[in-house]
């Protein structure tokens, strides 16, 4: 037994800290599982899709009703809040700006300019990734990586190897085994200088330049310390996982102690699905000690151990939750409301799927076979009856279609459109004035205004 810590080895100090971060990590997935089930987060989603029914056909095989006003809801609000190629501002502080020989002006100006060009270069994935969060963000949260790397493993716009599902794939150029000398040397103090020239030209082959990348991050993937606060700065730390193959995460120069690297078991090749073996890794910035740390899942080595000075983790919370950090997703609002008019719908689509003409006959007055010469279509059917008889064929009352089920559409109809505004809709008659379509038309433009800036 070590008595100091500073006694036991490197590798047992590190063993026992990515045990610590795997119990930690596990603590934050019961904080999301505790938020989805509150706010309705997986359901939001199929919502958005249209599959809005625990069973989606009735007794007799027929789709039930389901009328989707939460995928228009989602598309109308999204060119409010987002846009499309967005002008960034940089200004000099006033001070500074109109002091003398100062150049922080023209400083600004180039700061600006090449935030533009970032953006709108198509390779930085800003444009088709952020749309994404901010989709999400409508049933979950937002969550972007806005980073600088070249290496393949962080930034998606970098070249990656093939996949190699099989031993005889061949790699990319400049990602294959270091060559060897004579001796079986790789390239070291006691290797040629010929060995020494052919691992200079497979390292320069392999380099690649670093880029600007925004990268979405799936809002199931993403991961909170268990202080669970509002505000991303005062939490312990961030991170989200994602899935790779194991060659990538072998091949990548970022990581280091991969040599034992192994898949979980549910996550071994699989050649009926034809997929590779595959690892979870998790990303993790430590806003305590100011670190980024990436482990794997069941592995217990560190893979990355690297200083941060900002958490490149962008949010988007619409609503936030001023307790914990996962926000009130707006959609989350509106399923009640969606559920009401579905059922109404589908009240409506039974009363007239059941209200069919139905009849009956006096059989003393007339006979069966009369009787349904009344079925054809044919004009002036006429038929016999006994002398005396008086309605013979009678109607049969039907219910009518309540007029309940008809003023419950319009009203979760309403009330889905009250979730999006505080107040409702003021331009809706009869409620329509003047003043109050000036303060609606005020109100919508603070809030765009607002969410814009």
């Amino acid at each position: 037994m070590f008595e100091d810590p500073e006694d036991v080895p490197n590798s047992s100090r590190l063993t026992e800290e990515v045990a610590v971060w795997q119990k930690r990590i596990q603590a934050s997935l019961r904080i999301r599982e505790n938020w989805e089930k509150d706010y309705r987060i997986p359901e939001g989603y199929q919502y958005w899709r249209g599959r809005q029914r625990d069973t989606e056909y009735d007794e007799r095989g027929e789709r039930k009703a389901v009328h989707n006003k939460v995928h228009p809801e989602v598309d109308e609000q999204l060119p409010a809040l987002y846009f499309y190629a967005p002008l960034g501002r940089v200004v000099a502080a006033p001070e500074r700006s109109d002091t003398p020989r100062e150049t922080v002006d023209e400083k600004a100006r180039l700061l600006q300019d090449t935030g533009v060009a970032l953006v709108r270069d198509k390779k930085t994935g800003f444009k088709e990734n952020t749309r994404l969060a901010l989709k999400e963000a409508q049933w979950a949260i937002g969550c972007v990586e806005v980073g600088y790397d070249p290496d393949f493993i962080h930034n998606p716009a970098a070249k990656r190897p093939n996949l190699k599902e099989k031993e005889d794939t061949k790699l990319i150029p400049g990602l294959g085994e270091p060559e060897v000398d004579e001796f079986g040397l790789a390239p070291d103090a006691g290797s040629d200088v010929k060995a020494i020239t052919a691992e200079i030209r497979r390292i320069r082959s392999a380099m690649s330049g670093e880029t600007f990348y925004v990268k979405h991050i799936s809002a199931n993937q993403v991961l909170i310390s268990p202080s669970d606060k509002p505000i991303l700065e005062d939490n312990d730390w961030v991170g989200y996982w994602e899935d790779y193959p194991l060659e990538d995460v072998k091949a990548s120069p970022a990581y280091e102690n991969t040599e034992d690297l192994k898949p979980e078991s549910e996550m071994s090749a699989n050649l009926d699905l034809g997929t590779g073996d595959r690892v979870r890794l998790y990303r993790i910035w430590d806003l305590r000690g100011r670190v980024k740390l990436v482990f794997a899942k069941g592995y217990d080595k560190l893979l990355m151990s690297e200083p941060f000075d900002r958490c490149p983790l962008k949010f988007y919370r619409k609503d936030i939750d001023p307790y914990h950090f996962f926000p009130i997703p707006p959609i989350y609002l509106k399923l009640p409301s969606q559920d009401q008019y579905n059922d109404s719908a589908e009240y409506l689509r039974k009363m007239r799927i059941s209200t069919v003409p139905r009849y009956t006959y006096d059989d003393d007055a007339i006979s069966a076979d009369e009787a349904s010469k009344f079925q054809s279509r044919d004009f002036n059917i006429m038929i016999p009856r006994k002398a005396g008889s008086r309605q013979p064929i009678e109607a049969v009352n039907q219910p009518s279609t309540a007029s309940t089920a008809i003023q419950t559409l319009s009203l979760s109809d309403k009330e889905f459109t009250y979730a999006s505004r505080a107040a409702g809709n003021p331009l809706d008659p009869p409620s329509q004035t003047a003043t109050r379509a000036v303060m609606a038309n005020a109100r919508i433009s603070a809030q765009e205004s607002s969410e814009r800036r």
